[in-house]
């Protein structure tokens, strides 16, 4: 729930499964009807006396405190530790007086909890007859509302769960962060003033109108609408409760704030029945060279629970890796699938596992190939003159990595404090995160054949910032090549990617490089844009903004298919306010929504309720799969209504209420296709222009160009001398400064790669350079007009007649630092300048002055 200007914000939810706020939420429920299987016995898994952490209010509205109270007290037990920071729920009151209203009354009890005089605890055959702990009661006119949490462990899976609840006077049920149903409220409001709507029991248990607090309501999870008993409504249908961890969290409120008292007890049962599934004796068989041929076996055992009768389940596995049908335990089944996605992705698998006669019961087992055995050694030769290790491709994350024969891409080890990001995990990316002195990671040794004079090396990168004045590195990075006589003392042979070191002022080239990085964040880089329309959305709202595709003539009695490609991320926590739907016109109606029960594919999430056109109809919302990664989806839907003759236009309509938007795009759409049979109506993929569509000011066609992206870098090397005795080479990546990368830009190393280079001591372009001082130097270690050649000259100084000035003048290629040094003896040697090379200044100019008989100058040139 949003707050402005202390109104609370309207809700009305469909039924639809809910995306969780600020982290995902893992669902270990399922959604959807069910019926309790008459094998299955109901037990109660939270009894009344259930002790529940609460926070008490004493008339000051939390929110107040912690803005994001309504949003994330509720949230179950992993994601409240991460995300929750507001008034203690649980604990002891950490200010004031419990019985002041400026303060509140928090801790921990058994249920029943509330305060005052409950009807029920005085009608005959009442199942509980006091409080289990009493609450502090506030002054008259602060009289709003509670909060109760309870984490608990199912021990197996749980079908057609049911709450029996004695409450004054109305509530919101949270499970696992997700509300699921509200009782004696006509609307999902989460907030301290949003009071019950009566006090009422329409139906209570006995199936007898009733006053709340004088009976006990109950309703089952599994019927989505109105409960079959109490004036109840479930949100979200609950069929089965999955083993292990779950969170339930109540928000009761008075219906008025001069109410005299306030009860929360709440009884959850649910049927016992379920299946459980292992996995064992998991092997990899290598059928010959190479890893495509790969495949890997295991064996599962689906053992049902308290199932008597039950004899047999069924899967979603396909027959050609493994069995669709088997019996229960002890029967083993056993399953074969290709070992590896590509070269450096292990296969996982995941199955599902149904009751053949009840398939709401349901487990699941998920399998991941293992590795194969280590490969050969590498070797650089004229025979395998190149190994690389690309991290985005690798698909293994940070810390040791042994490679595997199938693997044709360096191995790396890491030291220090170099980790991979979590949230660059998630999507697939690795971000190599250095944090602390001597971090550094190293490719494996690679065996460099005798006949191997020179070593070329290469990194590719991208480099981020989240700040607005561009790219700045706090201390040193580096990457390098060094070599080895034995495999064990290693020798630095120089950089692939220049020292960074934005500490030094005087390295403006490299900074004005670094500052052209796009922005990003840590995990979630920026991506290119991509031809097709965008729509942005609009936080300020309420508003609407369409996107029409030009009219069509139906051409005859075959079904009209609309797929386009898009991705979207429309407002959601954890209710559904904006979103994005299909509309259609036909022969120039009005505009009418298109239902989603048409779609065959990626169809619409849920009812979005926000303030706007598309309030309370079925729409796209949250983000969709693949969404934070740029990825697609393809959605498919039949256009209801159309007959041979009809003209008819396709618009996409994306609506948006106040407060808050989702990330931009909130929705991109770039191929729109349209079919009848084997006839094309329209097909656009906008390759030459923007398909003739029209849209509103909120939608923007996107040449390609709207988004940059991050900034793309390679560094190489192609002639580091391997010194005579060392047989081994290796790449270094290195933060040997006390000062790790920012948190607000980073470095993505994409691609390390080692290959046969140039004998540094000959001169492919026969310019008079050695290959080795041109690598060096940063020219061209090919074209023969491009060397590193020094101009001196020597004359009487200007401006001292007695002093004989030396000017020496060459190239300098970015990255280079270049010393300029004097000795009177060439043994002891002084630095006189020292200079980096810029874009802006192709070639450096260097004066040195003496007036003895003898003088020495040099320039030193370091990468």
């Amino acid at each position: 729930m949003i707050m402005s200007g202390g109104v609370a914000r309207e809700m009305h939810v469909g039924m639809t499964c809910m995306k969780p706020l600020l982290t995902s939420i893992a669902a270990t429920f399922t959604l959807g009807l069910t019926a309790a299987r008459v094998t299955a016995t109901e037990v109660v898994i939270l009894p009344w006396n259930q002790t529940w952490d609460y926070y008490h209010s004493m008339g000051t509205d939390p929110a107040v405190a912690d803005t994001d109270f309504n949003a994330t007290w509720f949230q179950k037990a992993s994601d409240f530790a991460t995300n929750y920071n507001g008034p203690v729920i649980g604990g002891p009151a950490v200010t004031g007086n419990p019985a002041d209203i400026a303060t509140f009354d928090s801790g921990s009890g058994a249920g029943p909890l509330g305060y005052g005089a409950v009807d029920y605890f005085g009608t005959g055959g009442a199942e509980v007859m006091a409080f289990g702990t009493a609450l502090t009661t506030p002054n008259s006119g602060s009289r709003y509302s509670s909060y109760f949490r309870t984490t608990f462990t199912a021990a197996q899976t749980f079908t057609a769960p049911r709450i029996r609840m004695i409450l004054d006077d109305g509530a919101l049920v949270y499970l696992d962060g997700v509300l699921v149903a509200r009782v004696n409220k006509s609307d999902n409001t989460e907030g301290y003033m949003a009071l019950a709507t009566d006090i009422t029991a329409s139906l209570n248990e006995t199936g007898a109108s009733s006053n709340n607090e004088a009976c006990v309501q109950t309703f089952p999870l599994s019927t989505a609408g109105a409960g079959t008993r109490a004036d109840s409504f479930v949100i979200v249908p609950v069929s089965t409760l999955a083993a292990g961890e779950h969170t339930l969290a109540v928000s009761v409120r008075n219906n008025a704030n001069n109410s005299s008292d306030v009860c929360m007890a709440m009884e959850l049962l649910a049927d016992d029945a379920g299946i459980s599934a292992v996995a064992s004796n998991v092997t990899r068989q290598e059928n010959g060279p190479g890893f495509t041929d790969d495949t890997f076996k295991f064996d599962v055992v689906v053992t049902a629970l308290n199932l008597p009768a039950a004899t047999s389940w069924t899967s979603n596995n396909a027959a050609a890796n493994g069995p669709t049908t088997g019996s229960y335990a002890p029967a083993v089944a056993t399953f074969t699938y290709p070992a590896q996605v590509d070269i450096g992705t292990l296969n996982r698998v995941t199955i599902s596992f149904s009751d053949s006669t009840d398939p709401l019961l349901t487990t699941t087992v998920a399998v991941t190939a293992p590795e194969g055995p280590a490969g050969a050694p590498l070797v650089l030769s004229a025979a395998t003159p190149s190994h690389g290790t690309g991290f985005e491709e690798a698909g293994m994350g940070l810390g040791t990595f042994s490679r595997r024969n199938f693997h044709t891409e360096m191995g790396f080890n890491s030291t220090g404090a170099v980790v991979q990001d979590v949230l660059a995990n998630l999507n697939g990316s690795k971000m190599l995160s250095f944090a602390g002195i001597g971090a550094t990671l190293t490719t494996e040794a690679v065996r460099v054949d005798p006949a191997v004079k020179g070593i070329k090396s290469s990194v590719t990168l991208r480099t981020y910032t989240n700040t607005t004045t561009g790219f700045e590195v706090d201390d040193t990075f580096r990457v390098s090549v060094e070599s080895s006589p034995d495999g064990v003392a290693w020798t630095d042979l120089g950089s692939v990617l220049p020292t960074l070191n934005g500490v030094d002022p005087a390295k403006a080239g490299l900074d004005q490089l670094l500052v052209k990085a796009g922005p990003g964040t840590p995990g979630l880089p920026v991506l290119r844009s991509r031809l097709g329309w965008i729509a942005a959305g609009n936080a300020a709202g309420p508003s609407n903004e369409a996107l029409d595709v030009p009219s069509f003539t139906v051409p005859g009695a075959d079904p009209v298919q609309l797929e386009f490609t898009h991705r979207y991320s429309f407002e959601f926590d954890g209710v559904l306010w904006d979103g994005g739907a299909v509309m259609v016109s036909i022969n120039d109606g009005a505009f009418v929504h298109v239902p989603g029960t048409q779609f065959t594919q990626n169809g619409y999430v849920g009812i979005v309720t926000g303030n706007h056109v598309l309030k309370d109809l079925e729409a796209f919302n949250g983000d969709s799969a693949g969404y934070s990664e740029g990825k697609m989806i393809k959605s498919v839907l039949t256009i209801p209504g159309l007959n041979p003759g009809d003209t008819c236009k396709v618009q996409f309509l994306g609506a948006w209420d106040e407060f808050s938007a989702g990330s931009n795009p909130n929705w991109e759409i770039n191929a729109v296709k349209i079919t009848s049979g084997a006839a094309t109506l329209f097909d656009e993929t906008f390759t030459a222009g923007n398909g003739a569509l029209t849209g509103t000011i909120g939608w923007v066609f996107d040449d390609g160009t709207a988004n940059p992206g991050p900034s793309y870098y390679s560094f190489s090397r192609s002639a580091l001398p391997v010194p005579a005795g060392h047989q081994f080479v290796r790449m270094k990546v290195s933060q040997p400064a006390n000062v790790a990368l920012s948190a607000s830009e980073f470095i993505l190393i994409d691609h390390l790669k080692l290959e046969v280079g140039l004998n540094p001591l000959a001169d492919a372009d026969s310019d008079g350079v050695n290959n080795g001082l041109e690598d060096l130097a940063g020219t061209s270690l090919t074209d023969p007009l491009s060397a590193f050649k020094i101009t001196e000259t020597v004359g009487t100084s200007p401006d001292n007649p007695l002093f004989q000035r030396a000017t020496f003048a060459f190239p300098a290629p970015d990255f280079r630092t270049y010393r300029f040094q004097c000795s009177d003896d060439l043994i002891t040697w002084t630095d006189l300048e020292t200079r980096y090379g810029d874009p802006a200044v192709p070639e450096l100019i260097l004066t040195g002055e003496s007036s003895g008989p003898q003088k020495f100058w040099r320039i030193s040139v370091n990468y």
